[in-house]
């Protein structure tokens, strides 16, 4: 996560919020995190899948 955050920071739109005086808060909140969370809540979803998958062989056997 922090990878993806320092990698989002350095990015051109959020350094124009920057020069445009948009405050470190909405920089932090409207743009790093939220595109910063899209891969974890990807990987998130792919992993219940496994966990729910195996837990059903599980019972089944």
């Amino acid at each position: 996560m922090n990878s993806l955050v320092s990698n989002i920071v350095s990015e051109d739109y959020v350094v124009y919020a920057e020069m445009g005086g948009v405050s470190n808060r909405n920089i932090l909140f409207r743009y790093v995190m939220r595109n910063a969370l899209l891969p974890q809540v990807t990987g998130l979803a792919l992993q219940l899948g496994m966990i729910f998958n195996g837990a059903l062989i599980t019972e089944y056997v």
